[in-house]
């Protein structure tokens, strides 16, 4: 784990997928990305970079 990822929060939608929003100064969804894969590979999730 990188850090970052303690600081994402999922909820969940009416479609019964994981949302989450972040806004980092950086463009870290390539390095968290594998943490997330792994974790929940068996669930619907998005991770959204508002910036």
């Amino acid at each position: 784990m990188n850090g970052i990822e303690i600081f994402v929060r999922f909820q969940l939608t009416k479609h019964k997928i994981y949302f989450a929003t972040i806004e980092p100064d950086f463009n870290v969804l390539p390095i968290i990305l594998q943490h997330f894969e792994s974790r929940y590979a068996d669930q619907k999730w998005i991770i959204y970079n508002i910036k």
